[in-house]
């Protein structure tokens, strides 16, 4: 019944109905993984050492039983009853990949987000203190349709869909990162793929200059940045943005208006600010300047570069767009502090 209506649910208009799909949604996932956990305790004490379920053992451990596990008969029931769930599970998380394909609505987008989401977010176990199923993380993460879907919906036209996407990639945690950089044959290495869509979103951002294509570019930085398992290549990453800003803002220099037509700032300085705020690592910048004269200078250009872009935009300053003037001042406000 709910592989054949659930989609309409997803289209919906009305995002108040929307969320209360979501709301028992949460609480299916959450008795869905719950039975997989009961069934898979049970099953435990149901196993021979070579694998095979064992009747006599299952009706010893049977008598023992407490809780959810005393509404299993045996273990063929057990069995049957975690084959269903798992099946379901695996049902539900490739409806959501196919909700997240680029021809389909925002509503559908949207939903299919929070749904994966929480989906990732609940554990396996009914503990409050379990807020995360590694499980359906690296299912997720070792799928190449669905990293380039989520990669994709990075350069959504829709903010909360572009917030979305970075937070779900976001909850990888570093041995899955590892797991998918190290294996081969069909396992995606994620960083790599990543850096890749990181030059084409800031190609694409250069080419196009609209504020939600540099937003994703540099949303996508900030995720590499946090992706990444070292500051000394974060640090590189936002020398970068700064060297890609400079060219720029001399650019504006001597030539602004076809600056502002063929090089637009607005991704480069959200760039820096979502390394900032994604990484870190302008905690570990001023930590760090009293023994590494080399920081030092960075932290000194990010201020020099930032305090160029006002001379050199004083003729435009009253037509800027807000997000510009507000980021441009977040980064120089911010680098100044450092210095202080």
């Amino acid at each position: 019944m709910l592989e054949r209506h659930l989609a309409p649910f997803h289209t919906d208009y009305d995002a108040k109905f929307r969320n209360e799909v979501l709301g028992l949604t949460k609480n299916l996932v959450k008795r869905v993984k719950n039975v997989i956990t009961v069934t898979q305790r049970s099953l435990a004490g149901s196993v021979d050492s070579n694998g095979t379920l064992n009747a006599e053992s299952d009706r010893s451990v049977a008598k023992k039983k407490f809780g959810p596990e005393a509404a299993l008969k045996d273990a063929a029931e057990a069995y049957e009853v975690r084959t269903r769930h798992e099946e379901f599970l695996s049902w539900y998380l490739d409806f959501l990949k196919g909700e997240l394909l680029p021809t389909a609505s925002y509503q559908r987008h949207i939903t299919a987000l929070k749904a994966t989401l929480l989906t990732v977010k609940l554990g396996k176990h009914a503990g409050a203190g379990d807020e995360f199923d590694a499980d359906i993380a690296n299912v997720i993460a070792s799928d190449p349709s669905w990293t380039r879907l989520l990669l994709d919906l990075i350069l959504d036209p829709f903010d909360d869909v572009r917030d979305g996407t970075c937070e779900l990639l976001g909850l990888f945690p570093q041995n899955i990162l590892a797991s998918s950089n190290e294996a081969g044959g069909g396992h995606t290495n994620l960083l790599k793929t990543l850096e890749g869509f990181c030059a084409s979103a800031q190609a694409l951002a250069n080419k196009t200059g609209r504020a939600d294509h540099g937003d994703g570019a540099a949303r996508s930085r900030g995720l590499l940045c946090r992706w990444l398992d070292t500051q000394e290549l974060r640090f590189d990453v936002i020398s970068k943005a700064l060297g890609e800003l400079e060219v720029k803002i001399s650019k504006a220099e001597t030539d602004l208006g076809h600056a502002a037509m063929e090089s637009p700032v607005h991704g480069d300085f959200a760039a820096i600010r979502c390394v900032v705020l994604y990484s870190q690592v302008y905690f570990a910048l001023q930590k760090s300047l009293k023994h590494t004269p080399a920081r030092l200078a960075l932290l000194i250009g990010w201020i020099a570069t930032c305090g160029r872009f006002w001379p050199a935009k004083s003729t435009l300053r009253s037509s800027l767009k807000p997000s510009i003037k507000s980021t441009a001042g977040y980064c120089l406000a911010l680098s100044v502090s450092g210095q202080q």
